[in-house]
């Protein structure tokens, strides 16, 4: 036999058999006498059996009520003690937490998420490491840091990977230039131009070329000024003039820089993913309750879709 049987029925069962009757269980629950014995109903019906004797005049179980109301009390203390175990390792939660973040997770969003986790676990000391994407990856599965956040899928088989934002990388322009006043361009326009070239190893670079490639086609080769690996300071050096660079939205999104507008290219949409990412190794606690907290508690709770911009919010 297969039949699921949920929290709720063997709570109802619980203070039913306690109660001594199906409306004394109603009045503890807040809920009315029928709604109980609706819920019971359904219960036996998918379990096959009678749970109670319908002859008698006060609450009786059957043999195989009296089973169930075991295994409902048993049920209930497990969960019981599941909770407070759960309880009490948040309340202990304490020590560092190292996060490797890519510049624009670590520019525009770890940062926010750290400090939130750290509020509601105030023991813990979240230490944040930017550095490019690949170098967070190779962070995470040699153990220099115990999380990392990154802008492209890891290759790696060592690495657990989840999607916790969507992006789209753009063309920063000063707002003077010919491309910004335009908002979109063609890619052969490119050939030339000045750019700020971000590190190897950049996500947001890495995101422009491979959607590139997927497309057939190619960026036409830039006139280099600067390496920048900071999107803060790229933005910096596209306002005071110096030249063009690849940059996530989020930087306009969240303010961005007087003088600067995104421009995009007219044959492509650089849209990615961006990652969470651990080692395949057991985390540490700490690590454990961020995971889980970011993932099925924070980010649970945004819409599927613009989570980069909503991530801020809750």
């Amino acid at each position: 036999m297969n039949v699921d049987i949920s929290l709720s029925e063997m709570r109802t069962l619980q203070i039913a058999v306690e109660a001594g009757s199906f409306t004394a269980a109603a009045k503890q629950l807040g809920v009315t006498q029928p709604a109980v014995s609706r819920q019971l109903a359904k219960l036996e019906k998918r379990l096959g059996v009678a749970l109670f004797e319908r002859d008698s005049r006060r609450l009786r179980l059957t043999p195989a009520g009296e089973r169930l109301h075991a295994y409902a009390k048993e049920m209930l203390r497990g969960f019981e003690r599941m909770m407070e175990a759960l309880e009490a390792e948040s309340r202990s939660l304490q020590g560092e937490l190292r996060i490797g973040a890519s510049t624009t997770l670590g520019d525009f969003l770890v940062p926010t998420w750290a400090g939130m986790f750290s509020r509601l676990n105030p023991g813990v000391v979240p230490q944040v490491f930017v550095s490019d994407s690949d170098a967070v990856a190779a962070d995470v599965q040699d153990g220099s840091v115990e999380i990392g956040f990154i802008g492209r899928e890891p290759s790696s088989p060592l690495l657990r990977s989840f999607p916790v934002a969507e992006d789209e990388v753009v063309l920063a322009a000063p707002s003077g230039h010919d491309f910004a006043r335009r908002g979109q361009i063609r890619l052969a326009e490119l050939a030339g131009q000045p750019f700020i070239i971000r590190e190897r190893g950049s996500g947001t670079v890495g995101t422009v070329a491979d959607t590139l490639k997927k497309l057939g086609l190619e960026q036409p080769k830039p006139k280099s000024v600067i390496s920048m690996n900071s999107g803060p300071a790229s933005l910096l050096a596209v306002q005071k003039g110096f030249g063009l660079c690849w940059i996530s939205i989020m930087a306009f999104e969240s303010g961005g820089v007087a003088g600067v507008s995104p421009v995009r290219i007219s044959e492509a949409r650089f849209e990615r993913k961006l990652y969470l990412v651990h080692s395949r190794r057991a985390l540490k606690p700490v690590a454990k309750a961020f995971t889980r907290w970011l993932l099925d508690d924070h980010l649970a709770l945004l819409p599927a879709s613009g989570l980069a911009r909503a991530a801020g919010e809750k």
